[in-house]
């Protein structure tokens, strides 16, 4: 179990033989909170420090490389704290690590600019980070 005020918690689940359902705290994409609220740069500062937080604490506390880091993988709660998500893509930084920039297209544009053979693990994380800064402060397309 991986608990961190930061990281969207998950509530409960329920799985058909077609769907599975994720139960969460009640958030908003970030994607939407942004075109929705006009937010001070001291606000976006403050989401990002939350997000870096999760980041830092997946890394280093949990040893594990989020793959994903992106504006849609963050959320934000009714009283405006930041919330990263989309754990789907996360591989231990210890042992076989997951290259998810294979598994799901959109994930390139947050992939770090040099061959995957060359890509260091603790890259990705950092550089999804960085454009996730940018697309916040830069109106997100």
């Amino acid at each position: 179990m991986l608990r961190h005020p930061y990281i969207l918690s998950f509530q409960d689940g329920v799985e058909t033989d077609k769907t599975l359902y994720i139960v969460t705290e009640p958030v908003t994409p970030l994607r939407t909170y942004l075109t929705q609220n006009q937010l001070a740069d001291f606000q976006l500062a403050w989401g990002i420090y939350q997000i870096a937080k999760a980041v830092w604490f997946l890394n280093n506390s949990g040893q594990l490389i989020h793959n994903a880091v992106s504006i849609w993988n963050v959320f934000v709660t009714k009283s405006g704290d930041w919330k990263l998500a989309g754990l789907d893509f996360t591989s231990p930084a210890n042992g076989d690590w997951n290259c998810p920039k294979n598994l799901l297209p959109a994930l390139e544009r947050y992939w770090p600019p040099v061959s995957q053979k060359s890509v260091d693990k603790w890259t990705v994380d950092s550089f999804g980070l960085g454009c996730l800064i940018w697309e916040v402060f830069n109106c997100p397309d």
